[in-house]
């Protein structure tokens, strides 16, 4: 037997819009886990952008400083193309050892020259000095340093200075000097 309730019965509101409610939780769910996601990404865009930046800069000083690099390389083979050429020089540079006896003024005090000559192993010198001791002085220290003395000769002369109304007196010398082993000691 089949029986029928043609009565009706009231439902609630609640159920009756449940469905429609359901979708608009769902649809705010949906949209509030978008703008999270949305926010999320946006941060990380900028924070990417910010490396990107902060990449870029470093990158142009990087790029300047490699220049700085390149020119300072160029400027250390140019220098040492210089060094070469004063060493190639300096190596074929030649300076006979008893030109440092005359370039040192104790050696010669007293003593101007008027002409120094050099062959092999001889050494000619013409010059004046002020007096006899100084002479002896210089001719005793050219014996000690450089080799054997031949003296020549020399003589007294005389400068008259109108100025001053005086007679200056000096002493011309010459000297031949056999070096040792062609060096001062």
């Amino acid at each position: 037997m089949l029986r029928f309730n043609f009565a009706e019965t009231r439902e609630s509101r609640l159920v009756k819009y449940a469905d429609i409610i359901f979708v608009v939780f769902l649809l705010s769910l949906v949209f509030a886990v978008d703008l999270y996601w949305e926010q999320t990404i946006n941060r990380e865009m900028a924070k990417v952008e910010s490396e990107i930046q902060k990449l870029e800069i470093e990158k142009k000083k990087f790029k300047r400083i490699e220049g700085k690099r390149k020119k300072l390389i160029k400027y250390k083979e140019e220098l040492q193309k210089k060094l070469a050429i004063v060493k190639e020089l300096e190596r074929k540079r030649y300076v006979p050892q008893f030109l440092y006896f005359f370039g040192n003024r104790k050696n010669t005090s007293g003593i101007w020259f008027d002409s120094i000559s050099y062959r092999e192993n001889s050494l000619n010198l013409e010059g004046y000095s002020m007096n006899l001791e100084y002479l002896y002085s210089f001719i005793r220290k050219l014996d000690n340093n450089l080799g054997t003395v031949l003296f020549k000769g020399a003589r007294l002369e005389a400068m008259e200075v109108k100025e001053l109304n005086r007679k200056i007196n000096y002493y011309k010398f010459q000297v031949n000097v056999e070096l040792r082993n062609g060096v001062s000691n």
